[in-house]
């Protein structure tokens, strides 16, 4: 696209000054404009200070366009963007004497984007209703029902759907010809299975996917297990006695929103973390409630603050937050009056691709390496001597969150999750791997470790604990990435993490090859 301002003279030469892309991609829909915004169109205006002429020229996308481009006009300006994760290009035109040096059109990295900004999971989208769904047919999403009825039609089976959103459900299938409608609470089911002729199946509100979950709308606090249509995280303490029953509580989320980032701790912060101390001041010291944390990246848009009496709760809620409360009812110290407090905060969309594997995914056993976000591969009952507590499982911190949480004490459910073990077991409504080496004493607990995954995710890995099960990993395909503690004297030097290479994912496991 030319971008030329008539009224600068011909000497400047910005005549022949051009904003290009590769011949072989699609039309990006950039326009300049030297004359305002385009209406209709999402535009950045391009200013250089020193150029009085420059004031009402803008570059313009669509509306629908995957590109949300900032512009600067100095190297100071610049960097900034570049802290924030943005890849800039220079505009320069040496013959205008202007200080057009140092401007530049910036954006975040973007990897095969979707011409439809939030929609590479639709096939046909359509509103019934208030409620907007993204329709697939000849195409089952089983298992994972809430209810079944029979509809009137389609559109009623969806309106059911819409008004059960609270009760979880995200997505359902109808029968075309009996009109028979299961409602579910995963998007896109349990299992996923083209080439059903008498079925038409659906997600409910699948714009959301890539957004953020909001505050506190999206968010909501269990005490008896995690809740159907929701993605979690286990909040417990290992020393609570049974009685007080914290081992089935959790901090959730819609399981139809991009990954939060909500990560727990029973023993300290989490390094290279933000983290919000939960404390129960009359929890007996033995109970160690006094190391207790949920952490967020640094990056994150959630700011958490915690209260544990209804005076700090309302003083939180002066300052314009809006609190959630985290009830035990098990627990007799007070447990009545705690609250997980927040801005409310409408959840923006994640343009970042999640990362792919191999080669955005590192293994440390010596703390969170730089350019990396990471989960905590640590078992309590391993003696300190041999440092599980700075072991971190890690991706680029330029990619969307892959969801990915290690849970020492079993599978956590709705989620996917490997054992790291001989022998994964699985748990109901679970997608865990077993993190487990053999080799470990049973004294240190290894055989109820687990790496999960949100159901929607598009990742399956799978766990070896010899070099012979990696060697048949990788004739199958499949890349591995070694984890490794030194100081563990137990055999962890032959343990490995694999999956299918897998580039540009998705972040919605079935939606890649739709249109």
């Amino acid at each position: 696209d030319r971008i030329w301002e008539l009224a600068s003279p011909a000497k400047y030469t910005w005549k022949d000054n051009f904003f290009c892309w590769r011949n072989n991609k699609a039309d990006p829909g950039i326009r300049f404009n030297m004359n305002g915004a385009v209406g209709n169109s999402d535009c950045v205006q391009l200013k250089e200070g020193a150029a009085k002429s420059w004031m009402d020229n803008f570059l313009c996308v669509p509306p629908t366009s995957p590109y949300t481009f900032s512009w600067v006009y100095s190297n100071a300006l610049r960097d900034g963007q570049q802290r924030d994760g943005k890849k800039c290009i220079q505009w320069i035109e040496p013959a205008d004497p202007q200080t057009w040096h140092d401007n530049y059109l910036c954006h975040y990295p973007l990897s095969y984007p979707d011409r439809r900004r939030h929609k590479s999971v639709q096939r046909r989208a359509s509103s019934v209703g208030r409620a907007q769904v993204c329709t697939e047919d000849n195409v089952d999403y089983w298992g994972a029902d809430l209810r079944n009825f029979r509809a009137k039609n389609f559109n009623h089976c969806a309106m059911e759907c819409a008004k059960d959103t609270l009760k979880g459900c995200r997505s359902f299938t109808f029968h075309k010809k009996s009109g028979h409608c299961w409602l579910k609470h995963t998007p896109f089911g349990a299992k996923y299975t083209k080439g059903k002729n008498d079925l038409m199946s659906a997600n409910l509100n699948c714009d959301s996917f890539s957004k953020l979950p909001s505050w506190p709308a999206d968010f909501k606090w269990a005490f008896a297990g995690p809740p159907k249509g929701y993605t979690c995280v286990k909040i417990w303490e290992a020393a609570s006695p049974p009685a007080h029953t914290w081992n089935d509580n959790f901090m959730c989320w819609r399981n139809d929103r991009a990954d939060p980032g909500f990560r727990w701790s029973m023993a300290g912060p989490i390094p290279g973390q933000r983290c919000t101390q939960i404390i129960e001041g009359a929890e007996p010291v033995k109970y160690t409630w006094r190391d207790n944390f949920l952490c967020v990246q640094y990056n994150s848009p959630y700011h958490l603050s915690w209260t544990f009496s209804n005076a700090l709760m309302s003083q939180q809620v002066a300052q314009g937050k809006k609190c959630i409360q985290w009830l035990e009812g098990a627990d007799p110290h007070t447990w009545k009056d705690n609250y997980l407090c927040n801005k409310p905060y409408s959840g923006a969309y994640v343009y970042n691709s999640l990362p792919s594997w191999p080669e955005d995914f590192k293994w440390s056993n010596a703390g969170v390496p730089a350019g990396y976000h990471c989960d905590r591969i640590w078992e309590l009952a391993t003696p300190a001597k041999y440092t599980w507590k700075d072991n971190f499982f890690c991706w680029r911190n330029n990619k969307a969150a892959p969801g990915i949480r290690f849970n020492m004490n079993g599978a956590v459910g709705n989620s996917d999750c490997v054992q790291l073990k001989e022998g994964a077991a699985k748990s109901p409504n679970s997608h865990c791997v077993q993190i487990i080496e053999g080799a470990e004493p049973a004294k240190y607990t290894w055989k109820d470790n687990f790496l999960c995954v949100p159901p929607t995710s598009p990742y399956t890995f799978s766990w070896t604990y010899s070099n012979a099960l990696r060697d048949a990993q990788q004739r199958a395909g499949k890349t591995c990435i070694q984890w490794r503690e030194p100081a563990d004297p137990h055999t962890w030097n032959d343990n490995y993490l694999c999956h299918a290479q897998v580039y540009s994912v998705d972040a919605r496991r079935h939606r890649s090859n739709q249109w």
